[in-house]
C-alpha cells in the first residue's frame, strides 16, 4: 500500500484512463467519487457503481456475466466502512473465485479506517493500491493548484493572480473540492473570471444546504446559507423546504424508538429514497428534542425572517441550536 498526498492523486487522476485501471484506493474525500463520474463522461465509458452493501457479490455477479461485445465499462466498488475480519475473509474469497481477469478495469474504494484490515494482496485484479489522508491547509491549497492546472482560462495568469483564485475557493467553497472543481469547469466553459461564474451556478439550492446541514459541519451550513444569501434565494423558501425536513427527521427518529427496521419507517412514511440517505446520516447526531423546539418555535422564527434587517443571520443562529 502506497501512501499519497491528495495533490499528488488528484493529478494523477485528472490524466487518468479508465480502460487502464486497476486500483484500490483508501481516501475519506467525496472528490474521488465525483472525479470518476466525470471521466466516464469525457471518456465516453460506461460507470458500473456498486454500494458498500453486498458490493463485492453484486460487482462479481455483473463482471461474469458481461459479454465481449458491451461498451466499454468502469467499475466502482465502494468498499464497506465497519467491516469484521470475517466478513472482509468472505469478500475475499469470493475475489479469488475468479480466475480470468480481463475485461476488468476499476477501482476499490474506500475510507482511510480500513488501512490496517485489507492488503494489495487480498485484490488480484490490481495493479495499485493507495492510501490518501485528508489534507492540512498546506496541502489543500496544492490541491485547487492540482485543479487549476488543467484549464485554458488559468493558463496564462501570474502567481498573484492565482494565489487571489485560491483564496476566493476558501472563502466561498471551504473545503468542498467538488463546487471548486465544478466553478473552475464554469470559468473554463464561458471563459468568465471567479465572481461572474456564479451567474452561471446551476447546481446550488436548498437541498445542498440541506446536505450541508447533515453532514455536522456548522462551517459548510454557514457557507451554503451564505452562497444561497449571494444568488438570491428567498430565505422563506429556505426556512419552508428545512422544516419539510426537519418534519420528516422527527417521525422518523420516532418510529425509531419503536422499531429499529429503518426501512420499514421509510415505507410507513412514504419518504422517497433521496432523502433517505439525508435522513440516516441526520440520525446519527441530531436530537428528537431540539428538532421539537425548532418546530414549536418555526411561527415566531418565521416572523423574525419576515422584519428582521439580517434575516439569514437570524436563521442561522437557529439552525446552529439544532447541533
Amino acid at each position: 500500500m502506497q501512501k499519497t498526498d491528495l495533490s499528488v492523486l488528484l493529478q494523477k487522476l485528472l490524466k487518468i484512463d479508465l480502460l487502464k485501471t486497476r486500483l484500490c484506493l483508501l481516501c475519506d474525500q467525496e472528490i474521488i467519487e465525483t472525479l470518476f463520474q466525470e471521466k466516464s463522461i469525457q471518456q465516453k465509458t460506461t460507470l458500473h457503481y456498486f454500494s458498500k452493501k453486498d458490493s463485492f457479490k453484486d460487482f462479481l455477479e455483473h463482471f461474469q456475466n458481461q459479454s465481449l461485445f458491451d461498451v466499454p465499462s468502469f467499475y466502482f466498488i465502494s468498499l464497506p466502512d465497519n467491516v469484521t475480519p470475517k466478513k472482509w475473509t468472505e469478500e475475499t474469497t469470493l475475489l479469488s473465485t475468479i480466475q480470468n481477469w480481463d475485461g476488468f478495469q476499476g477501482i476499490f474504494f474506500g475510507g482511510t479506517t480500513l488501512k490496517n484490515k485489507i492488503q494489495k494482496k487480498d485484490f488480484p485484479c490490481i495493479d495499485e493500491m493507495y492510501l490518501c489522508y485528508s489534507p492540512n491547509e498546506n496541502e489543500f491549497m496544492k490541491c485547487i493548484d492540482a485543479f487549476i492546472q488543467p484549464y485554458s482560462i488559468f493558463k496564462e495568469i501570474t502567481s498573484q493572480q492565482r494565489n487571489i483564485i485560491k483564496n476566493l475557493c476558501l472563502e466561498n467553497y471551504g473545503n468542498d473540492l467538488s463546487s471548486i472543481n465544478q466553478h473552475f469547469l464554469r470559468m473554463e466553459k464561458i471563459q468568465c473570471n471567479f465572481e461572474d461564474a456564479f451567474l452561471q451556478e446551476t447546481n446550488l439550492n436548498v437541498f445542498s444546504l440541506i446536505d450541508a446541514f447533515v453532514e455536522n459541519s456548522s462551517d459548510q451550513l454557514l457557507l451554503r446559507l451564505n452562497q444561497l444569501q449571494n444568488q438570491g434565494i428567498d430565505c422563506l423558501t429556505i426556512l419552508g423546504a428545512l422544516f419539510y425536513f426537519l418534519k420528516q427527521m422527527f417521525q422518523y427518529l420516532a418510529q425509531l424508538k419503536k422499531t429499529q427496521n429503518s426501512k420499514l419507517i421509510f415505507d410507513n412514511l412514504h419518504i422517497p429514497f433521496p432523502a433517505q440517505g439525508r435522513i440516516l446520516k441526520a440520525a446519527e447526531f441530531l436530537k428528537i428534542e431540539n428538532i421539537l423546539l425548532f418546530m414549536k418555535k418555526i411561527s415566531e422564527i418565521e416572523f423574525q425572517i419576515k422584519t428582521s434587517k439580517q434575516p439569514y443571520s437570524y436563521l442561522s443562529l437557529e439552525l446552529l441550536k439544532l447541533y
